[in-house]
């Protein structure tokens, strides 16, 4: 039997007596009837096949002495709908676990390609500087060695204008020695006339005292000895 065809089909009630298609007691007060809303066996048997056909429709069978069919459809609904809806949250999981871990990957992936054009461009900058560093101790090299170079010539000439000074000095020192010794052998070789011609004049008597001198010989040597020249 087909399940869905149509036949008595759910509707509200629509008997004698109702009122806006709800139910109504006499209870309620009588608006403009008396009596309650008629059950009619269309509406009946519209309740009656909605009910059944859910059962069957999930291939339950009918059972006359049963009252829990209905409760146990749903309650089997919804396990089963649960259990659905597990393993559609376990799907889920594993789908957004890979999606995850693809994305972690990812990330890593971007991470180590980024740490690697940062490590470039760090090498670079090193290289950069180190380069820079270089050229300025090269620069700086270039500077102590033109310092160094006119330091030595400064102190070289300084070097050998004290040479020749000093030359100089020693040569004026040996050159008025000379003379110093010159005039210190002449004087002693006059001395030592001197001596000799006074023990000569004493020896032949003709040295006279201390109070006559007009007898004296003039002895002193015709060169002059003094002063000494500087």
């Amino acid at each position: 039997m087909d399940l869905y065809t149509k036949g008595s089909t759910m509707h509200r009630i629509d008997g004698y007596g109702h009122k806006n298609h709800r139910f109504y007691s006499p209870d309620e007060g009588a608006i403009d009837y008396d009596g309650q809303t008629k059950l009619t066996a269309e509406w009946l048997n519209s309740m009656q096949e909605e009910v059944c056909r859910l059962l069957e429709a999930f291939e339950v069978k009918l059972d006359k002495g049963n009252e829990g069919q209905v409760a146990k459809l749903a309650k089997d609904l919804v396990t089963k709908l649960e259990g659905k809806i597990n393993d559609s949250i376990s799907s889920l999981s594993g789908i957004l676990s890979t999606d995850i871990a693809k994305s972690k990957e990812e990330l890593w992936q971007l991470f180590l390609a980024e740490n690697e054009r940062q490590k470039v461009d760090i090498q670079s900058h090193v290289d950069s500087l180190h380069s820079k560093i270089t050229n300025e101790n090269e620069a700086r090299k270039k500077e102590i060695q033109s310092a160094s170079a006119s330091l030595r010539e400064y102190f070289s000439t300084e070097n050998e204008a004290r040479k020749s000074d000093h030359e100089r000095v020693n040569n004026m020192i040996t050159d008025k020695t000379g003379k110093i010794e010159k005039h210190a052998n002449l004087h002693i070789a006059w001395s030592k006339m001197f001596v000799r011609a006074i023990n000569i004049l004493d020896n032949a008597g003709l040295l006279c005292d201390n109070s006559n001198r007009s007898y004296m010989i003039d002895i002193r040597p015709k060169e002059k000895l003094y002063p000494l020249e500087f």
